[in-house]
């Protein structure tokens, strides 16, 4: 249901997100980076992400599951952009940082404590994993997407269980104009 809205609307998206300015949030990831550390972007969407940590000399790759939003992401980065599920990642001990801004929200609640071991898995030791979702605590359907709204005490329990460490949580505002929705955002280290 969500890869068929995200290929079916990838130029209204990509339009929507690609030039938001999300410079704070990426230099509070990046202080918890090693230099020039090797970053998976995990639903990188329009690729915004992606360039934004390219340009501060990180060794990018992107991954997202909607095949049009991947071919934006490549035309816009001229990165390395894999087409794959959140559910098959197959990587081991291979970033300094995971980035899921936003992405993580369209994984149903029961599988995201399998994927927050694939996550675990595919960091470095120590290495940092960012994610983000609306605040709540429901599970609904918008506009032909499925979103798990999440609060730091529903999610708490997930991260303890994949055996990382919970680095910090705030909570903002939507930056998108009219949007008003409150986003929760997470740091948790390997």
């Amino acid at each position: 249901m969500n890869i068929k809205f995200y290929d079916d609307n990838a130029d209204n998206f990509f339009d929507d997100t690609a030039h938001i300015d999300m410079s704070d949030l990426h230099g509070k990831f990046c202080l918890l980076l090693p230099d020039k550390g090797k970053v998976l972007d995990l639903g990188c969407g329009s690729g915004r992400d992606v360039k934004a940590f390219i340009e501060r000399g990180y060794d990018v790759i992107g991954l997202d599951g909607s095949f049009n939003m991947v071919q934006r992401a490549r035309e816009f980065t001229k990165a390395e952009i894999i087409h794959d599920d959140f559910e098959n990642l197959s990587f081991n001990n291979q970033f300094d940082g995971i980035w899921a801004c936003a992405s993580l929200l369209h994984v149903k609640r029961k599988k995201i404590p399998p994927v927050l071991n694939l996550i675990k898995k595919a960091l470095k030791k120590d290495g940092v994993l960012y994610m983000s979702f609306k605040k709540g605590n429901g599970d609904r359907t918008k506009n032909k997407r499925t979103f798990t709204d999440m609060t730091i005490e529903l999610l708490e329990p997930l991260i303890s269980n994949s055996g990382m460490v919970l680095v910090d949580a705030w909570t903002t505002e939507d930056i998108r104009p009219n949007k008003k929705e409150s986003w929760l955002n997470v740091f948790v280290r390997k």
